[in-house]
């Protein structure tokens, strides 16, 4: 699997070089445990929202009518009222895809155990986050396989002992957590599909995305931040609307 996922960055998505360099997963990740800057835990990402992300990334449209025959709604609507619910839903998802950002994040949350922390390395493994991971989505009938760009990155978070009492201390106790994944997208192929598990013929369409945004939540209500690491480049939507406010 390793290799095809090799093949996949280096040959589907035609990465340069100097990007693999510049992206190398060697890069020690550190976030930080106060002034978090998160007021809430956002929702995962939808499955129309992977595939608009996906089909704004590879620049081209997905068949709307298709896509209107499938949804919720018509699941959930008399067989009689169908007709009429479709055409509802085929305008809505038109107007939805019009006005999609190509830069909208993907949401996506893991829960984690926070024991596997080191006090000698002062790092916290999670070894969750191997090379091979993706994020699976049956987007209305066609499978979707969301690659992250170095994810293995976060295998190893380097926790220094002060930042590491502060974290353990607000999760009072406990070693369960919620990770709040923020993704950006890169590239998407609609031309080839890949068979990413040796056990399972599937066929994914792959778009490759990168972690803009990182943060570790409690389980427990209520919940809130224990640690954030954020991409320099990245700024949240939430920010950008506060700054145009304060312009104002």
């Amino acid at each position: 699997m390793h290799i095809v996922l090799s093949f996949l960055l280096c040959f589907f998505f035609t990465m340069s070089v100097d990007a693999q360099e510049a992206a190398t997963s060697a890069d020690v990740v550190q976030g930080q445990v106060e002034e978090l800057g998160l007021s809430f835990l956002r929702e995962q990402s939808g499955v129309e929202t992977v595939g608009m992300s996906y089909y704004k990334t590879a620049k081209i449209q997905p068949d709307f009518k298709d896509w209107a025959q499938r949804t919720d709604k018509i699941k959930e609507t008399p067989i009689y009222d169908r007709e009429l619910a479709a055409t509802s839903e085929f305008n809505r998802l038109q107007n939805k895809f019009a006005n999609f950002e190509s830069d909208t994040p993907i949401i996506i949350h893991a829960s984690i155990d926070l024991n596997r922390y080191s006090e000698r390395q002062e790092t916290l493994f999670l070894p969750y986050f191997y090379p091979e991971l993706y994020f699976p989505y049956d987007v209305y009938g066609m499978p979707v396989a969301v690659l992250v760009q170095n994810i293995d990155r976060f295998r190893e978070i380097y926790l220094p002992g002060a930042d590491a009492e502060t974290m353990f201390s607000k999760a009072d106790g406990s070693t369960k957590a919620l990770v709040e994944i923020t993704l950006l997208p890169i590239l998407a192929d609609h031309e080839r599909t890949l068979q990413l598990d040796p056990e399972d013929k599937t066929g994914f369409h792959p778009m490759l995305m990168k972690v803009a945004q990182m943060a570790i939540w409690t389980v427990n209500e209520p919940q809130i931040p224990l640690w954030v690491w954020r991409d320099p480049e990245y700024s949240p939507k939430e920010d950008k609307e506060l700054l145009n406010l304060y312009k104002k």
